[in-house]
């Protein structure tokens, strides 16, 4: 959902080389921690309902993330929540401009769920249920 919106992906570094080995670990250690930002102009249109229903659905811990069921009655999906601006030009040209490049390879996480990753110390165990 937050790819759709904005046509970026919700964890990236820009302070590394793309396929770094350090590269990959800083957006594998942000994917667990959850870390993300609705940035600036891309999310300027998005209405606060979809955000919020975004945060609701990339909570980190299971327990407290957004079920299926009720993420599909949600205010956003089953009410008038949503902005009447057509986000498709914008987000498309974001997503060509960031996907084209092969730049968000999973290999890059898949990697990383074979390692322990130690600048964040997490268990397998939980970035694979994390990365489901």
């Amino acid at each position: 959902m937050y790819i759709l919106l904005s046509g970026n992906p919700p964890f990236y570094d820009e302070t590394e080389e793309e396929n770094t080995d350090m590269h990959n670990r800083i957006i594998f250690c942000r994917i667990v921690a959850g870390e993300f930002e609705f940035d600036s102009p891309y999310w300027d249109e998005i209405s606060p309902t979809a955000k919020e229903l975004v945060c609701r659905l990339m909570e980190v811990d299971p327990m407290l993330r957004i079920t299926a069921q009720n993420a599909l009655s949600h205010g956003w999906i089953a009410g008038n929540g949503a902005s009447e601006k057509n986000l498709k030009e914008g987000v498309c040209a974001q997503f060509e401009k960031n996907f084209a490049k092969a730049k968000w390879r999973v290999r890059g996480i898949y990697y990383h769920t074979q390692q322990s990753c130690t600048t964040c110390q997490v268990p397998l165990k939980i970035v694979l249920i994390t990365l489901l």
